[in-house]
C-alpha cells in the first residue's frame, strides 16, 4: 500500500527534516560545549590540587624541621614558625579536601597523610614540652628515630595522592573524546537518514509528476484520435509524448 502526499507534504516533510538536522546539531554544540567546560573545570582543580599538595608537602616539612631546631636550639622563632606551620596546615588540608571532590582513593589518601602529620605533631610536641622542661637531651635522643620515616611516609603518600590525580585526569580525557565520537557517529548517521528521506521524497514527487504529465499526454492523445474521421500513425517518445503523426 502506496502512501501519496501532495506537493505541500512532501515540502512540509522536507522543511520537518532540515528543521530536526538542524536543531540536532545545535544539540551536539550544546553537548560538547559543555563537555569541554567540564574537562576544564577539571584541569583547573587538578592544578590548583597540585599546587596545593605541594604547599602541604613544604608545611608537612617544615614543621619537622622547624620543631626539630627548636628543640636542639630552644630558640623562640623556630617555635613560633613550627606553630604557624600548624595552622597553615590544616588550613590546606581543609582546601585540599575540597578540591580532591568525592573520589573516595583520594579522600583515604589524605586521611592517612593528615593522620601522619598530626601524630607527628603531637611526637613533636611532647618533645617541646621535655626541651621546655630543660630535658634536651633526652628530646634529642628521639628524633632521629622518628625524622626520616615520617618524611619518607609524607613524600609517599604526597606522590599516591598526585598520580591519582593524572589518573583521574586521564581518564575524564578519554571520558570526553569516547563521547565526542559518539555524538559524531550519531550525527553522521542522523544526517545519513535524513539525506535518505529527502531523496525518496523528491524521488516520489519526481515520479508523480512524470505519471502526471504522462497521463496529461495520452488525455491529449486519446482526444485526438476520437476526433479524427480516419486513423493515423503517430510516433511517442518513452515518457508517453507524441513526437510525429502521419495521417493513414
Amino acid at each position: 500500500m502506496s502512501v501519496k502526499l501532495t506537493v505541500n507534504q512532501t515540502f512540509i516533510i522536507a522543511i520537518v527534516l532540515a528543521v530536526a538536522v538542524f536543531l540536532f546539531i545545535l544539540g551536539i554544540y550544546k553537548l560538547q560545549f559543555q563537555q569541554h567546560e567540564r574537562s576544564v573545570a577539571l584541569m583547573y582543580d587538578t592544578q590548583e590540587a597540585l599546587v596545593s599538595l605541594e604547599k602541604l608537602n613544604a608545611v608537612a616539612t617544615e614543621l619537622e624541621t622547624e620543631s626539630t631546631a627548636y628543640i636542639l636550639t630552644g630558640q623562640q622563632p623556630f617555635l613560633s614558625a613550627y606553630q604557624k606551620a600548624q595552622t597553615t596546615f590544616l588550613q590546606l588540608q581543609k582546601e585540599l579536601t575540597a578540591r580532591l571532590g568525592n573520589d573516595p582513593r583520594q579522600h583515604s589518601n589524605l586521611n592517612a597523610l593528615t593522620k601522619t602529620v598530626l601524630e607527628q605533631s603531637r611526637f613533636a610536641d611532647s618533645l617541646i614540652s621535655k626541651q621546655n622542661n630543660n630535658k634536651v637531651q633526652s628530646a634529642a635522643s628521639m628524633l632521629p628515630a622518628t625524622s626520616t620515616q615520617y618524611l619518607r611516609t609524607v613524600q609517599q603518600l604526597i606522590t599516591a595522592i598526585k598520580s591519582q590525580e593524572d589518573e583521574l585526569l586521564r581518564e575524564e580525557r578519554m571520558t570526553n573524546e569516547s563521547e565526542v565520537r559518539k555524538e559524531k557517529w550519531t550525527f553522521m548517521s542522523l544526517a545519513l537518514f535524513v539525506l535518505l528521506m529527502l531523496l525518496l521524497l523528491f524521488w516520489r514527487e519526481r515520479k508523480r509528476m512524470l505519471k502526471q504529465e504522462h497521463k496529461k499526454v495520452e488525455t491529449q492523445f486519446k482526444l485526438m484520435a476520437d476526433n479524427m474521421s480516419d486513423y493515423a500513425i503517430f510516433m511517442l517518445d518513452q515518457e508517453g509524448r507524441m513526437l510525429s503523426w502521419n495521417q493513414g
